[in-house]
């Protein structure tokens, strides 16, 4: 969907919801048209995907505008890409990756929000990196398919955004449903965050200080105490049976 063909629309009295004429941009591992999708490596600088995005075609036929790829660090690692390295606006370093690029746009407000992915923190590690929020969807919400993978069993179609409160609205507009192209995929029925029982949630509890600091040893940004990793504190590596 281009902004004409969403003007045009909206001319003739067609609205196809909230999420019409909103850009967005894309991991550079998504295939939307005839681009090229380079996967954050010069080797595949003119590399295309003979399938398309499944999320990118869903948020499309709800109206929302893809308008660009954004950096991912190379096949899927860091920050680094083969142009060079995404940096945080607020840091101005290491942006985090490897969805390095959609957190540096959210960040820096360039667009509402960035198909991000996560595998082993390539969507928590930018969110971190460029004060944003990321959105990791439980597996198989978000259809796979057109989307070139790293890891298929624990690969995670999400987003970033700045704000918390948008999370339910993209999230409802960008799950996939049952795609026969990807059998992990699931029929997933949104539920109106307004509407949920709190009582019946499970807590995420962040355990340590939480201060950000500079590491003059590792010649980085990080926390400056440990975060422990543990079923009642922090997000685990997903677990399959």
């Amino acid at each position: 969907a281009t902004a004409l063909e969403m003007d045009a629309k909206l001319a003739n009295g067609e609205y196809l919801g909230p999420m019409m004429c909103i850009p967005f941009g894309l991991k550079d591992h998504h295939q939307v048209a005839d681009e090229y999708t380079s996967f954050g490596n010069i080797l595949f600088a003119r590399n295309k995907l003979t399938t398309k995005s499944k999320v990118a075609e869903t948020l499309m036929k709800y109206g929302a505008i893809p308008i660009g790829k954004m950096t991912m660090g190379s096949l899927a690692s860091g920050a680094v890409h083969g142009w060079g390295m995404t940096v945080s606006p607020y840091l101005n370093d290491d942006s985090g990756g490897s969805s390095t690029g959609s957190g540096s746009a959210a960040a820096l407000r360039a667009l509402p929000f960035a198909i991000s992915e996560e595998t082993w923190g390539s969507i928590s590690s930018p969110a971190r990196s460029n004060y944003v929020s990321g959105h990791i969807p439980s597996y198989g919400v978000t259809s796979k398919t057109g989307a070139g993978l790293l890891s298929a069993e624990t690969d995670h179609i999400g987003f970033h955004t700045r704000y918390l409160k948008d999370f339910g609205l993209i999230m409802n507009y960008m799950r996939t449903g049952d795609d026969p192209f990807d059998g992990d995929s699931v029929a997933f029925e949104f539920e109106d965050p307004a509407k949920v029982n709190l009582s019946s949630l499970n807590v995420l509890i962040v355990v340590g200080s939480g201060n950000w600091t500079y590491n003059t040893e590792e010649d980085e940004w990080d926390f400056d105490a440990n975060i422990e990793q543990s079923g009642t504190s922090a997000w685990k590596w997903p677990e399959r049976s």
